[in-house]
């Protein structure tokens, strides 16, 4: 079972070109980034593995690829309208091989997100899943909340999830990055027994010691932005009568292997890292 990642194991990007988002999270092992169109032999393959599929949603593969396409430009689209609340690809970051699928998206509650995901079997086991959900959980949502991104004209209030009372393994992953759940109370889901498991806003800015105040950022925010603003000042007089892509780069992405991932980009697309700079949405 693997560890809650620290805040210096992730890096985050979030590119904007328009209203077009593009996520890419980078840990010890893993490259998490947006959904695109590219990706639908993969999640074809992974809603399709029984293995994979038994104690997730109703416990039935899925082997209608248009079904799956439906599900996948479902989420292609919410990126294409600045929607975070969404799915991403994971993939093994010295492979690149498709690991699987973390979602942070929505539930029938105005403000509440919720967490799914599918990794295929010869990743069990070895911490690849946890790795994921921490990075999506601990780190990504923490910055979702403080970029003031809205969940169905709402700020981002909680999280949850569920899963078989009779999933240990996911039980234990949840737990690891800090859903709590009382199990006591069992909730009938896709003809299954599960256990409800959540997380307030307050709770994962507390538990991954953010240097903001959950919904009152405005401060904190608009001085990174100022800064911001300033460095891009300085890049347009720098860069002046040249077709420079604007671009801000942490040090460790200006060398990392592992920039070969499929990302939206384009003339005039930004990216920012998260641990250094930030702005408000």
């Amino acid at each position: 079972m693997g560890k809650r990642l620290d805040r210096s194991q992730v890096e985050i990007q979030f590119l904007q070109y328009g209203s077009q988002l593009s996520i890419k999270i980078i840990t010890p092992s893993l490259v998490i980034r947006s959904v695109t169109k590219d990706d639908s032999n993969n999640y074809c393959k992974l809603f399709s593995n029984s293995d994979v599929m038994s104690k997730y949603a109703n416990g039935v593969p899925i082997s209608d690829s248009k079904k799956i396409n439906t599900r996948l430009d479902g989420w292609v689209q919410r990126w294409s309208t600045n929607d975070p609340f969404n799915a991403l690809a994971v993939f093994e970051r010295n492979s690149s091989k498709f690991v699987g699928s973390v979602v942070i998206g929505r539930s029938n509650q105005t403000g509440i997100a919720e967490l799914a995901y599918l990794f295929h079997k010869e990743f069990w086991g070895k911490g690849i899943a946890t790795e994921a959900v921490s990075a999506l959980i601990n780190h990504f949502a923490v910055e979702l909340i403080k970029r003031e991104y809205m969940l169905d004209g709402d700020y981002l209030q909680a999280i949850t999830a569920t899963t078989r009372i009779d999933h240990i393994a996911s039980q234990k992953i949840l737990e690891s990055v800090g859903l709590k759940t009382d199990k006591g109370i069992v909730d009938v889901k896709y003809g299954a027994e599960r256990f409800i498991y959540n997380i307030t806003a307050e709770q994962l800015c507390e538990n991954n010691s953010t240097n903001f105040t959950w919904k009152t950022s405005t401060i904190s925010i608009g001085v990174a932005a100022l800064l911001l603003g300033v460095g891009f000042l300085a890049y347009r007089h720098y860069t002046r009568g040249s077709n420079a892509t604007l671009a801000f780069f942490s040090s460790k992405n200006q060398t990392d292997p592992n920039s070969s991932y499929p990302t939206f980009s384009g003339l005039g697309a930004s990216t920012s890292p998260v641990y250094g700079s930030s702005a408000s949405n």
